[in-house]
């Protein structure tokens, strides 16, 4: 529970206009915010609602990106519950002098998502063991994996 991601993969999908949120506003658009007014020493003299119609082009391609993305429009909350694994096995015990019991097993990985706040991707397969941690880049799918198991005891 807790921690963010980054989805570097939805930033240029969005930049490049793949995102089928990038279709609202390709005839104009007006983004929400202020237009500040400054003077020379930076403080703010004035602040007016933003009026200035843009298109979504403009839009997506400044906020998203391949070296620049703004991080909090493709920022998710990285917690999850999955079901990891799931076993179900059988014993049998032999009255055997070589072979005292066989377990049968089927096993299940990476069954699903009981909730995914992050939605689009896995929070699970964030490569990374340096400063680059948290930040999704174009990853593969995470696959799940079925198998038996069986097991003997001498």
């Amino acid at each position: 529970m807790g921690g963010n991601v980054f989805s570097n993969t939805e930033a240029i999908q969005a930049s490049d206009g793949f995102a089928d949120y990038t279709l609202e506003g390709r005839d104009g658009m007006v983004v929400d915010g202020v237009i500040q007014t400054l003077d020379w020493e930076g403080n703010v003299i004035s602040e007016t609602e933003n009026t200035i119609s843009i298109t979504a082009e403009t839009y997506w391609q400044s906020v998203g990106g391949r070296n620049s993305s703004v991080g909090e429009a493709f920022k998710y909350d990285a917690s999850n519950i999955r079901v990891r694994e799931a076993i179900l096995g059988y014993t049998k015990s032999l009255n055997s002098c070589i072979i005292r019991n066989i377990n049968v097993s089927l096993v299940a990985r990476n069954l699903f998502f009981i909730m995914n706040r992050a939605k689009i991707l896995d929070p699970n397969l964030m490569p990374g063991n340096s400063n680059y941690q948290g930040v999704e880049s174009f990853g593969l799918p995470g696959t799940r994996s079925i198998g038996m198991s069986l097991k003997a005891a001498f």
